[in-house]
């Protein structure tokens, strides 16, 4: 258990840290006593006292070049491409070299970068999708555990309703008369990915409103909310993050599926799917395909194996 949080660990702080990995700019530069950060600004050639105001470009340009050449200090990423830099010295998609570890695309943009972009997307939405979810779920769950009665059979019969509609075809049915993005398609699958969640919640509050100490509170006279999130809550959050996990997997399959099939993000956004439907209209790049599916396949097994070392030991904790 331990490893597997401290590789997941280690993956979430080179995908989050993409920008200072692989950047068709440096990081830090000092040009004549003045420190520019180009990373994270957008500079032109006005900046540096030229009267031409077009954007600079670092690497693939004789004045970015001179720039650098020029500067006392310059503080260059590990890979000088970014997501959408297109090497065009090369016949696209190319095989691994010693610049383009992976290859690059159809397109002559470098993979590795591509999938350190993508990935960190994957894992945005899917943490999103995670949290969002448990806390949907466990709002609907909790009401439903603790007040019951008529509110429990009403929201129980419209999740019923709600469960009986295929997620799948309903979402692609939205996203094809609507302009996909990312907000739209995490308040999408969001609609769907808090109902296990909150039946779980609802099960351990019923148990746990039976409680000696939840009596107690009640006959003190606390309100329902307090009851609920300050005393019940607590006790049972164990029960109910064994499911972040899972909904964290199902994000990160959702989003790359939506893309794969040309309902998610734009193909120029680096993801994981736009990398999958490339390795299916370019066969004879298996570099692309293969890089890609072992990256999804590397990152899926660490989230399920966390699952199901949670899982355990909730079980362990249960006994």
């Amino acid at each position: 258990m331990r490893w597997l949080i401290v590789i997941f660990s280690i993956l979430l702080v080179i995908t989050f840290s993409a920008n200072l990995i692989a950047n068709d700019r440096p990081i830090v530069m000092v040009y004549e006593k003045h420190i520019y950060f180009p990373i994270f600004q957008n500079l032109s050639m006005s900046n540096f006292g030229d009267k031409n105001d077009k954007p600079l470009f670092f690497y693939d340009s004789s004045e970015g070049e001179d720039l650098i050449k020029k500067s006392s200090f310059v503080l260059h990423p590990l890979i000088p491409f970014g997501p959408k830099t297109i090497d065009i010295n090369l016949h696209a998609p190319h095989p691994p070299t010693g610049i383009h570890w992976l290859g690059t695309d159809d397109h002559g943009r470098d993979i590795l970068v591509r999938l350190l972009y993508g990935l960190r997307l994957s894992l945005i939405f899917g943490l999103l999708l995670a949290g969002c979810g448990l806390f949907i779920g466990t709002l609907i769950g909790a009401t439903q555990g603790y007040i019951g009665g008529i509110v429990d059979i009403l929201i129980g019969r419209l999740l019923e309703l709600w469960t009986s509609i295929p997620s799948m075809f309903l979402v692609l049915i939205i996203v094809s008369f609507m302009q996909p993005n990312f907000w739209l398609l995490l308040g999408i699958c969001l609609m769907f990915n808090w109902i296990q969640v909150a039946a779980a919640t609802r099960v351990e509050f019923f148990r746990a409103r039976e409680q000696d100490y939840v009596r107690a509170a009640e006959i003190m006279g606390l309100s329902r909310t307090r009851i609920m999130f300050k005393h019940i809550l607590p006790n049972i959050m164990f029960a109910i993050l064994v499911y972040f996990p899972y909904l964290f997997t199902n994000g990160i399959i959702q989003l790359t599926s939506l893309t794969f099939l040309g309902f998610g993000l734009s193909p120029e956004t680096a993801s994981l799917g736009e990398l999958l439907n490339q390795s299916k209209d370019n066969l004879e790049a298996p570099w692309i395909g293969v890089s890609t599916i072992a990256m999804m396949v590397i990152v899926l097994t660490l989230l399920m194996n966390l699952s199901e070392k949670t899982r355990s030991l909730y079980k362990k904790s249960t006994h």
